[in-house]
């Protein structure tokens, strides 16, 4: 480690340092060396399941430590069934016979935030045109989609008694546990 500063004596102006008379002392900051300049590497690109792998072995291989590629493969997926009661559950809330809170930790706060005012917006359009019919939505159709090694995409198609709904979300693995970010029931 470099020293932090060096000692450098001076003597006064007005007398000249001599043994009988103390010497002032200067503290001088030692500089530092220059940082390297070296430029950016490009940021790893993600290759599709349908991609070369011996292309996305070798990119991976320049760009990342040793074991990673383990690591990011051994997260376990979600379970089908489980995103299709996420999606009724959301349904539900946004129905108004669910409130939101019960959807806990499986969901972001940002996306807490957005589904209570779309929650809101079909609550007020209800309550104008008088609509008071509830109905119970059923999962029929769960499809998942692995973008990234820690993201997601699943569509679900519901079912109820006056007609079919389509769920599409976005989970990504946050701090051990899958997450929804983004939910559109259309």
């Amino acid at each position: 480690m470099p020293p932090v500063a060096t000692l450098r004596v001076a003597p006064t102006p007005a007398t000249p340092a001599t043994p009988a008379t103390p010497a002032h002392l200067t503290l001088v900051p030692t500089p530092s060396p220059p940082l390297p300049l070296t430029p950016p590497e490009p940021p790893t690109q993600l290759v599709s399941q349908s991609g070369s792998h011996q292309a996305a072995k070798a990119q991976r291989s320049r760009t990342e430590l040793p074991g990673a590629e383990r690591r990011v493969q051994e997260l376990p997926g979600p379970d089908p069934r489980m995103i299709g009661a996420m999606a009724v559950h959301v349904f539900e809330a946004l129905e108004g016979t669910r409130g939101l809170a019960q959807l806990g930790n499986a969901i972001t706060w940002k996306l807490a935030v957005h589904l209570g005012q779309v929650r809101a917006a079909r609550m007020e359009r209800r309550h104008l045109f008088k609509d008071e019919r509830h109905s119970a939505p059923r999962p029929k159709r769960v499809v998942l989609c692995r973008p990234a090694p820690h993201a997601i995409e699943a569509s679900v198609v519901l079912e109820t008694n006056r007609r079919t709904h389509a769920v599409a979300m976005r989970l990504e693995w946050v701090t051990d546990r899958w997450r929804a970010t983004e939910i559109t029931v259309l």
